[in-house]
């Protein structure tokens, strides 16, 4: 029976069989033996979904579809009411009222008060038309990331401004980038590269050129690359442009506005025809047709002879109709960490824990396009503007090169959705010692230097009025809690006393 695989019956003492090498080719067929991916199979079905995975590089997809892409993308934001709420939430999520604010960290306080002034002078105008402020701008970017895929500027000099650094940005549309230009082989999507990827100049359309007039010769406008500040997400290796977020959603929000439409029309005629007349009798006359009577809102009907009515069932939107649609706005805020939740801005249905955990994973994916914000656009333009106020003598030189890290940013945090958990968690990591006074400040959106500036402010306004200092914190503890007043009552003798001996002096 297994003479194929065991080899022909012999006489031997042993009773162990005898193998031999074995021909995968002599081993009966049953289906497809080798071990692959399911879905590296090809079949109608699966040519239908990848039919375009086709291997290109990330930079050929993008000049064959970015464009349109882009254009899908800032129509949607323009005319899709949850796409621009959505936008709009986020980026005030990301940035909050009036932006981060910064802080430096270097051994002289007096340089760090003289260039955190400096920076504050340049970021209520950060743009060279005078008219963005640093949140703003910042807002703006966040927009032209959803729509556009990056964040295109270009440094230049107000010379009108009446700051003494006039070093500003200039933004820049990302679809002034002349994508069309490729008489080079280094040149592509705007962009002219060298051997090693790195930009060398940036081919920009001047505004209110139409790219896609190609009636009339186009010539675009030549930047170098140290003057231009291009910032986005880089997803793949070599790639020379960012491509929006709303790229992959767009798919979605095509078919949530097919369906909503579809079911609109669908509640429509169900409405229009909720009562329908039949006939009982064959020889009513058709001038007694139901439709030429007009049926009174609030009114009895009177239903000519021979005609019955008979009412439908309107089941539209049927009951899957809010899952499904937030099944599709979900796929919204996926790509940037976006729960439903905020998209909806509804936490209605949500438990407190599931509340808190999706609130927790927005927050830490807001962090980090708070670090690419810093780090790609903000800290480039920063020390921009300390080397010109130091080459015009209003800081204190200093080595560019030990600047690095020499300042931080405080960005807004969410608000707390219970305040007084959090106030008790800090306060026991603030007893444990395991966060500092700067970084609860930070927690709370305030700096910690101008808290304590206004802590001392308010001792001198309390102690001139004659009223006893704040202690700060009061003591959980009962017998803390006595132990320091007894230490403040103590205190206040001993100065008392000194008080009353240097007016015996004085006599």
């Amino acid at each position: 029976m297994f003479d194929w695989l065991f080899g022909p019956k012999t006489k031997t003492v042993s009773t162990r069989p005898q193998l031999r090498r074995i021909n995968p080719n002599s081993i009966p067929s049953r289906g497809n033996f080798q071990r692959d991916w399911k879905a590296s199979t090809d079949n109608d079905a699966s040519l239908n979904h990848w039919g375009k995975a086709n291997g290109q590089s990330i930079n050929t997809v993008l000049s064959l579809n970015l464009n349109k892409i882009i254009n899908r993308a800032v129509y949607e934001s323009r005319a899709n009411p949850i796409v621009d709420g959505t936008i709009n939430s986020h980026a005030n999520d990301v940035i909050g009222s009036d932006g981060p604010k910064i802080q430096f960290k270097t051994d002289s306080d007096r340089w760090n008060t003289k260039a955190e002034k400096i920076c504050k002078d340049v970021f209520k105008s950060i743009d060279g038309s005078g008219e963005l402020s640093l949140a703003d701008y910042l807002k703006q970017g966040v927009r032209s990331l959803w729509t556009t895929g990056a964040i295109l500027n270009q440094y230049v000099v107000d010379p009108d401004c009446e700051t003494v650094v006039r070093q500003r940005l200039h933004p820049i549309p990302v679809q002034s980038l002349y994508s069309h230009l490729r008489n080079q082989t280094d040149t592509m999507l705007g962009i002219t590269r060298n051997t090693l990827g790195r930009a060398t100049r940036y081919w920009i359309v001047e505004s209110g050129i139409e790219i896609s007039a190609m009636n009339f010769k186009i010539t675009p406008k030549e930047i170098p690359a140290r003057d231009i500040q291009h910032v986005f997400y880089k997803h793949e290796t070599q790639q020379w442009r960012g491509y929006p977020w709303l790229a992959s959603s767009l798919q979605a929000l095509a078919e949530l506005d097919e369906y909503d439409t579809a079911v609109l029309d669908a509640a429509k005629i169900a409405a229009m025809m909720a009562v329908l007349f039949y006939n009982t009798r064959d020889d009513v006359d058709s001038e007694e047709n139901p439709s030429n009577f007009e049926i009174a809102r609030q009114s009895g009907v009177k239903v000519p002879t021979g005609w019955q009515p008979y009412a439908l069932n309107a089941n539209q939107p049927t009951a899957t109709h809010a899952e499904f649609k937030a099944d599709k706005i979900r796929d919204i805020g996926r790509p940037i960490g976006m729960p439903l939740m905020a998209i909806q801005r509804d936490a209605s249905k949500h438990t407190y824990s599931a509340a808190h955990y999706d609130g927790q994973g927005y927050a830490r994916a807001n962090e980090s396009i708070q670090v690419f914000l810093a780090t790609g656009s903000v800290d480039p333009f920063v020390s921009l503007i300390l080397t010109e106020a130091m080459l015009r003598g209003a800081l204190p030189y200093r080595d560019p090169s030990s600047m690095s890290g020499s300042w931080s940013w405080i960005w807004p945090q969410p608000p707390a959705v219970d305040p007084v958990k959090k106030a008790m968690a800090q306060r026991l990591e603030l007893e444990n010692k395991t966060i500092s006074p700067q970084r609860a400040c930070l927690q709370n959106n305030v700096d910690f230097e101008t808290l304590c500036q206004e802590w001392k402010k308010a001792n001198e306004i309390l102690k001139a009025n004659g009223l006893p200092e704040m202690l700060g914190p009061i003591p959980a503890d009962p017998m803390a809690l006595a132990n320091a007043l007894k230490q403040y009552e103590n205190e206040h003798k001993n100065e008392d006393k000194e008080g009353d001996e240097g007016d015996d002096d004085i006599d």
